[in-house]
């Protein structure tokens, strides 16, 4: 559409000394000169009027004009609804895609870089470097997970988030150089977009096997946060520069704007160059001009996206800028609220509904925490951060250390002894400090009941090695390979819903599906179990996509694994160990420090891990590489050493000899190193196994892999 664009200016020759000429055709009256007049000020803003234009709102009730603007954007009244369309972003309603109605809080958004419309034939400099923060990703370069349970799971090609990425990079480089410019540090919201930026940004640098609409919405919230700490900063510079009273800085044309009826706003964002547009309600002002005409919005996407509902209806300002603020770290194929559906995925032929895990809380050093009471706990997404209390059941207890081991009691021990490795070829072997550490607890008081003991996220590794028959192990693995990818998003599923573990007869179950489900009957236990899972698995991901008789090779990161051998098992199990270790971690982390944000949480406990992923282990790593944790060299552990011990010291009964002890760095000797190692590595696996009532699963040695 063309635009239509009316240059209103001042007649000076009657009733106003703006010393101006009037437009070719227009005559203001003596009331619109004044209006004119009082809202300019030329005394202090020099000549911004000549460039004044006006449009009719076309609601009857407001005119929209600006100082500084050659047009005039469509400017829209009422209650508005904020909600997901299907570029994955709000439309109309978000700041970074139209301006706003200006806020104080938010005022920095008025500087967000505005996208280059098709018609601007010449791109700037902004619209060039920049262009990634409005890309959008091409579905043909989505590649799906060869083989497994879930056909619409996989990953976006690599090369084609390059651009993006190395822009993020930059971005967040000119932030950390920024704020070492500062004389002071600001309270603004920089540190928490960048804590953000980043937390978005390790989820794109090796993003888990996803739908492309997940990672569409990873890739915006990249977008946003990318805009959003350029504009804060940009905004802020602009404010700090020095200049006269009269003075003010040259136009952006490319920042957002913003929609006030605040003439002092209108005054403020001239006076730093960005593109403001006035609105009030005194049509008389102009009723003898000509009307421009409002040019309507461009590259905008109004569509609702498939399965999104409203997330705030009411009117604009500072409310609905924050919805479109918060961060999305779920999955867009879980479904939101989903606790119903999660109560009716589990039919537990024990009781309840779900499991409660619930165990007697003891102390590191031996003691109860209080007399009458014990901490009861449970694993389950739904029940995170919350603590229950009931009376306490006495237990044999022994006056000797905290880490010695007499003889476990035989309901400990019984299906065998879990803090000990099996023996099997394809079992990675132990690491020194976790195997001392297992070995360590005191197991001479009885377990307590099935009802009250955590069940799995993942499924014990060393039970796909038990099976009496090869037939049944290699079914055990390949459905595993199979329900992987599904799995890891599943676990994903955000706190407030029913919980995704299961205990072990569950997993058993599932994992060896050539049983005739159909012939064994609908109200058998076998059945149930096995359609808990599949049921869980078919609800999130709807039945359509779910192919659970899937057949072939089967996709393991850059691996096609037709059938289990020993160059690729131990692996496997290794990476199971792995999986284990980062959801027990961060179940029981959840319930000692309850209070924490998932955000904060997730930034902490990710410095343990691979390349700080924390929810997967991203790409196999290089055993020529820092392996982190599973380094057999001491020194190559410090790093995540000092990442876990920091985690630990935010736990209730830290042992003092972690708490007061110096950061764990490479100058100190490997003794001293293993020795608070293993300080670590016992009060871990001791505070779990009184959390839990079981023994966790805790890492292994890599293997390694020969390609």
């Amino acid at each position: 559409m063309a635009r239509l664009l009316d240059m209103i200016a001042c007649d000076s020759s009657d009733t106003t000394s703006t010393g101006s000429e009037s437009a070719p055709g227009l005559t203001l009256t003596s009331q619109q000169a004044e209006v004119a007049d009082e809202l300019l000020s030329p005394s202090r803003l020099g000549a911004w009027h000549k460039e004044l234009v006006a449009v009719d709102a076309n609601d009857g009730i407001h005119v929209v004009s600006s100082p500084n603007m050659n047009f005039v954007p469509q400017y829209f009244t009422g209650v508005i609804q904020v909600c997901l369309r299907a570029d994955l972003r709000y439309g109309l309603a978000d700041p970074i895609q139209y301006p706003q109605i200006y806020c104080e809080e938010n005022n920095y958004l008025t500087a967000v870089l505005r996208q280059p419309s098709q018609s601007e034939s010449l791109p700037t400099i902004p619209a060039v470097r920049y262009a990634p923060l409005w890309w959008t990703p091409d579905e043909r370069d989505f590649r799906p997970i060869e083989g497994a349970i879930v056909k619409h799971l996989g990953v976006l090609q690599a090369w084609t988030l390059l651009p993006l990425m190395h822009l993020v990079d930059e971005i967040l480089t000119e932030v950390d150089t920024w704020l070492k410019s500062r004389s002071r540090p600001l309270n603004g919201p920089l540190s928490p977009l960048r804590t953000s930026l980043r937390h978005v940004r390790a989820f794109l640098r090796h993003p888990p096997a996803c739908s492309f609409r997940d990672i569409t919405m990873q890739i915006r919230e990249v977008q946003r946060y990318s805009l959003m700490i350029r504009a804060y900063m940009d905004f802020t510079d602009r404010r700090n520069i020095p200049r006269s009273t009269s003075d003010s800085l040259p136009l952006n044309p490319t920042l957002m704007g913003a929609f006030t009826d605040d003439r002092g706003v209108v005054r403020k964002l001239y006076e730093l160059g960005i593109p403001v547009w006035y609105v009030r309600r005194d049509l008389s002002l102009f009723r003898d001009a000509r009307q421009a005409v409002p040019i309507p919005p461009s590259n905008i996407c109004t569509a609702l996206g498939p399965g999104t509902g409203i997330l705030y209806e009411g009117p604009p300002g500072p409310n609905h800028i924050a919805v479109t603020h918060q961060a999305l770290d779920t999955f867009l194929e879980i479904p939101r609220g989903s606790s119903e559906l999660m109560v009716t995925a589990r039919p537990d032929d024990r009781c309840g509904s779900g499991p409660t895990g619930t165990a007697q809380r003891r102390s590191h050093r031996g003691t109860k925490l209080c007399d009458d009471l014990v901490m009861i706990a449970a694993p389950s997404a739904s029940d995170q951060g919350v603590t229950r209390m009931q009376p306490s059941r006495s237990r044999r207890r022994r006056s000797d250390g905290p880490y010695s081991r007499p003889e476990p009691h035989p309901s400990q021990v019984r299906g065998g002894n879990k803090f000990e490795d099996i023996e099997h070829e394809w079992m990675p072997q132990g690491i020194k400090s976790w195997s001392t550490a297992m070995a360590s607890v005191d197991l001479s008081s009885p377990a307590p009941p099935n009802s009250q003991i955590w069940d799995y996220w993942i499924p014990e590794p060393a039970k796909l090695l038990r099976p009496e028959t090869i037939d049944r192990r290699d079914r055990y693995i390949i459905t595993w390979l199979q329900m992987r990818s599904a799995w890891i998003y599943i676990l994903r599923l955000p706190p407030g819903t029913r919980s995704t573990c299961f205990p072990t007869q569950y997993w058993r179950d599932f994992l060896f599906p050539h049983v005739d489900r159909d012939r064994s009957g609908e109200g058998t236990r076998n059945r149930k179990r096995w359609m808990s899972i599949l049921l869980l698995l078919g609800d999130v991901f709807h039945q359509e996509n779910l192919d659970a008789a899937r057949q072939g090779p089967v996709q393991w990161f850059d691996y096609l694994i037709s059938s289990p051998d020993s160059t690729s098992t131990p692996l496997i199990i290794w990476e199971m160990h792995d999986l284990c270790f980062r959801y027990e971690l961060q179940a029981l982390d959840r319930r000692l420090v309850p209070l924490q944000g998932e955000q904060e949480r997730d930034a902490l406990l990710s410095r343990i891990f691979h390349y700080h992923v924390l929810h997967s282990l991203p790409v196999l790593p290089d055993p020529d590489e820092s392996l982190r944790l599973y380094d057999p060299l001491p020194h190559r552990r410090v790093s995540a050493l000092e990442a876990f011990r920091q985690v630990l010291l935010r736990w209730p009964k830290c042992p003092v000899e972690l708490s007061r002890s110096v950061p764990i760095t490479t100058c100190m000797t490997a003794e001293e190193i293993i020795s608070l190692e293993l300080e670590m590595t016992k009060f871990y696996v001791f505070s779990f196994f009184e959390m839990s009532g079981r023994a966790p699963i805790v890492p292994h040695q890599y293997p390694g892999l020969r390609r």
